[in-house]
């Protein structure tokens, strides 16, 4: 069964604040609430987020030690995970 944009949301937030990327998970928090008065303009503001230079798809988790590979996969799956929903 496919997890909701908000499940995906929630741990993405959570994610993210975990390691420091508390504008990311603002924005993604905005997002959820967003859903409430339009679910499609919601799901167009998250999708354009994806491209471009800085976009949510450059983003790379490190703490002090470099580059975190366990947290960039759930990253990785979780970014995948919310195109698909909100592209459906």
């Amino acid at each position: 069964m496919d997890k909701s944009i908000f499940e995906i949301l929630n741990e993405l937030i959570t994610l993210l604040e975990m390691h420091g990327e508390h504008s990311w998970a603002y924005g993604f928090r905005n997002s959820m609430n967003e859903f409430h008065f339009s679910p499609t303009e919601a799901k167009s503001k998250i999708r354009r987020v994806y491209g471009g230079m800085g976009s949510f798809n450059d983003l790379v988790l490190q703490d002090k030690t470099g580059f975190l590979p366990a947290e960039n996969e759930e990253l990785s799956r979780l970014r995948h995970e919310l195109y698909a929903a909100c592209s459906k």
